[in-house]
This record gives structure tokens, C-alpha cells and sequence, in this order.
């Protein structure tokens, strides 16, 4: 069982600045630990203090790490940057999820906040949501809707992805058609354009249901092209349909803490905020239909930039001979840093672990179609199409299925040397 550990942090203000450059540099040690997964600093979160969330696949793994050598030399290092107090928790990540529902404790992960784990107390009463695509991303949402008090009427084609959605809740459907039944709303996470229009518009489609929905939350990755006929096609049967993709990776889904950008009609939008609201804690009205997914193509065309430029960057620092994991913590505390080097790498290139948590097949699919947005508004994007071209040859050396910071280890095969000496090379077999 895993197991999530959050210590509450009061620095004074003067010593804050320290406390973060101690905090990125700990981050590159504990990132490399046996069993370690997730590492968050919380900045802070009421007065001086701050929240540091840390999550491990098991509570062995934990408890190894306190009793590991660096550990101890990490705490004394914190104690003698200055006068600090802390208080920690520990729960089971399973427990957590299911006893601290709701809760607004400051000491729980994104509690002070208002995240966490919801109810459907302050989030509209339950309804029944039909929920198509169940996978890593749609499968934690549609838990979240779940832990909220909703109803979900499942679809995936993948049989293993409906099996984990039933177990922890939901009703398995046998299609999209019949996922609607009774579904006020539908809600979709999907693979690719192709996908989503056969399941809005196949003959075992959404609106080929009976008594088609009232609103369709498309929060998967596709063109505004696709979208807008999408948006025409339901308006036609008076189902109004909203494009909401989203931005913020597993974590973000996990903890409720997603930004999604929505176009479509502002008044559908509002009649779902208190179920987006389960789900994100940044719910942007973008515009007409179509608007967020050009804004979440240029989210995830700068992602490509980033992941491409981190590789070269931590592939050429090794090569000169500089710890990947000293760069790595400068870089952080830098106008270098990034979301992706303070809360991505830590979980795959400096964990050598590549399992995806983005594909790199979905992030080149996301950067081809940016290139193709582009290119019809006749923008010139050099760097775009550079990154995709960098894209395309990590794919064609095996790795698509993998996680999309796999770069690295294409640009380690090519400069001959690795960013970790001692990790061995991933399988793209997966």
C-alpha cells in the first residue's frame, strides 16, 4: 500500500529564499530513491508556512528512506539553514482517498486550499454522468466524480480500463450509445480526433442515443477543426458541446488541482462548473467553440519545446562531465526552470522510470497538430517544426509508448553517454 507523507514547514520570512534552494536541491536527492513517486512544495500556504507533499509506492520504501544515510545528512543540512518548525503526516494513499474525502485540514495534501478529495457537499448535488474513456487520465476523473457522489455510466474499449472504472464505482456500459442512457452529461477523454468523432457521431454514438444528453465536456486533445463540426453536429439535436481540455498530468487529476480551458457556449459551461469543479481547480472560459483547444495546442506545443530543450541541456551538461542532479537543482532555482523540471522529471528521467504519464505518441500527436493549426493560419513555426521533427526520431527508435521526457534518453544515444551512469536503458517494447 502507498503511502503519502506531508510535512508542514513554517519558515520565517527571511529565511524562505534559503529554504527553497535547500528544497530544490533535496528534491534531486530524494527523486532518485527506490520507490519514491511524487515530490510538491506548496508555497505557503497560510502565513510562513508551507506544505511539502511527498508520495511512495509503498510504506517500506518510505520508511528506507528515513533511515537512509542521506536522509539524515539532508535533515541536518535543513537544521542548520535556520530556525524552522515542522509537523508531518503520514497516511495510506488508499485511505487517504477514501476516509479523508472532503477534507479541509490544512495538514492534508491541498487541504488548506479546498482540494483533495471532494464530496459532493459545495459541488451541486449528484447526477449521472456518463464517462467515455476511462484510461489514465479519464480513469481517475471519472473516480473523482465517483468520490463526489456522482453516478458514472462507463465506456472504454479497452476491457482491463472498464474493469478498474466498475471496480471502484462505476456502471460498465456497452457503448457509447448506451453509456448516455439516463446521463445528463457526457464527458469525454480520448486518443485522437478520429476517436472522438466516432464516438459523438458513429452509430453507436452519443447522439445516436434515444435521448441524446444535454451537454457533451470534450476534455480530450484534438483540433478546433474536428471541434467546431463536432459543436455543429450537436447543436443540430440541441445538445450543446463544450471543448474542455485539460492541463496538469496525473497529479493534477489526482488531486483535483486540473486547469481547464473551455470553449462553447459560457451558459452550458455554467450549468457544468459544479462537476468541472470535482475535477479542476482553474475552470477558464476561452471563448466560442474551439477556443481551448488551440489554447491547449499551444500549451503542449511549448511542452514539446521544453522536453526537447531539457534533453539537450541534461545530455550536454553530462557530457562535460557536470552531475545531472546538481543542473538540475540550479536549473530549478533559475530563469531555466519549468513545471516540467520541478514536477515531471523528478518522476521519470531522475527516477529511471519512463512508464507514461504523457506519452510521447500523445505529445507528438499534440505538437503534429499545432503544426497543422499553424500552417492553416499561414504562422511560420520553425521551432514547432523542429520539435516535432525531434519527436518523430524518438519515436522511430521505439519509444512512442513511453513517457514523453524519454527524449533524454534518445539525445543519451546519440552524445554516447548517460545523464545517471548507473540507469539502465528502458524497453520500448513498454
Amino acid at each position: 500500500m502507498g503511502v503519502v507523507v506531508v510535512n508542514a514547514v513554517t519558515v520565517p520570512e527571511q529565511g524562505r529564499e534559503e529554504f527553497e534552494r535547500r528544497f530544490a536541491a533535496r528534491a534531486g536527492q530524494v527523486s532518485g530513491a527506490p520507490g519514491f513517486e511524487a515530490f510538491e512544495l506548496l508555497r505557503p500556504v497560510a502565513g510562513d508556512r508551507y506544505l511539502v507533499y511527498t508520495r511512495w509506492r509503498a510504506r517500506e520504501d518510505f520508511e528506507a528512506w528515513m533511515a537512509s544515510p542521506r536522509f539524515a545528512a539532508g535533515h541536518r543540512r535543513h537544521a542548520e539553514s535556520g530556525p524552522v518548525s515542522r509537523e508531518s503526516a503520514v497516511w495510506d494513499f488508499e485511505v487517504l482517498q477514501s476516509e479523508y474525502a472532503g477534507t479541509q485540514d490544512e495538514s492534508a495534501p491541498g487541504g488548506a486550499r479546498g482540494e483533495g478529495e471532494v464530496t459532493a457537499t459545495g459541488h451541486g448535488p449528484p447526477e449521472t454522468v456518463a464517462f467515455i474513456g476511462v484510461g489514465t487520465m479519464g480513469g481517475i476523473m471519472s473516480r473523482r466524480l465517483l468520490a463526489a457522489g456522482h453516478r458514472v455510466r462507463a465506456f472504454d474499449p479497452s476491457p482491463a480500463a472498464l474493469e478498474r472504472a466498475v471496480a471502484h464505482g462505476a456502471h460498465g456500459a456497452t457503448s457509447p450509445r448506451d453509456a448516455v442512457t439516463g446521463a445528463g452529461v457526457v464527458v469525454l477523454s480520448l486518443p485522437s480526433p478520429g476517436v472522438v468523432e466516432e464516438v459523438v457521431t458513429g452509430s453507436e454514438g452519443v447522439l445516436a442515443a434515444p435521448a441524446p444528453p444535454g451537454v457533451v465536456i470534450d476534455m480530450s486533445t484534438i483540433d478546433p477543426v474536428t471541434t467546431r463540426r463536432l459543436h455543429a453536429r450537436a447543436a443540430e439535436q440541441r445538445v450543446a458541446f463544450l471543448d474542455a481540455p485539460v492541463s496538469g498530468g496525473v497529479m493534477g487529476a489526482e488531486s483535483g488541482r486540473l486547469t481547464i480551458m473551455v470553449g462553447g457556449d459560457e451558459a452550458a459551461l455554467d450549468r457544468c462548473r459544479p462537476l468541472l469543479a470535482v475535477l479542476g481547480s482553474n475552470v477558464i472560459h476561452v471563448g466560442p467553440s474551439g477556443s481551448g483547444q488551440v489554447v491547449k495546442l499551444c500549451n503542449n506545443m511549448l511542452v514539446g519545446i521544453i522536453v526537447s530543450g531539457l534533453a539537450e541541456t541534461l545530455v550536454t551538461g553530462a557530457k562535460a562531465g557536470v552531475d545531472a542532479r546538481t543542473l538540475a537543482g540550479i536549473l530549478r532555482i533559475s530563469a531555466g526552470s519549468s513545471w516540467i523540471l520541478e514536477n515531471h522529471l523528478p518522476l521519470t528521467t531522475f527516477a529511471g522510470d519512463y512508464s507514461p504519464r504523457f506519452s510521447l505518441d500523445l505529445l507528438y500527436k499534440d505538437v503534429s497538430l499545432f503544426g497543422e493549426v499553424a500552417d492553416a493560419l499561414g504562422v511560420p513555426v520553425p521551432i514547432a517544426a523542429g520539435t516535432e521533427e525531434t519527436l518523430k526520431a524518438a519515436r522511430a527508435r521505439g519509444f512512442g509508448g513511453l513517457d514523453q521526457t524519454v527524449v533524454v534518453r534518445m539525445y543519451e544515444e546519440l552524445a554516447g553517454v548517460r545523464v545517471l551512469p548507473d540507469e539502465p536503458p528502458p524497453d520500448p517494447g513498454g
